[in-house]
């Protein structure tokens, strides 16, 4: 089953909320920085995570 993770539009701050299912996990300032909060949420690299990103990275 895969996990659902969705990327918010930027904040004024340029910041990005980061959702796991339900719960908002943090948030990201550039794309790779979302490697980082799946380690911390306990999410390993060989699961199926799919990600919708609301809008694109500039």
């Amino acid at each position: 089953m895969a996990i659902s993770v969705t990327v918010y539009p930027a904040d004024e701050d340029g910041y990005r909320c980061v959702r796991v299912g339900e719960e908002v996990i943090g948030r990201v300032l550039a794309p790779k920085d979302i490697f980082v909060l799946f380690e911390e949420a306990g999410l390993v690299h060989d699961t199926d995570v799919n990600v919708v990103w609301l809008d694109a990275f500039e």
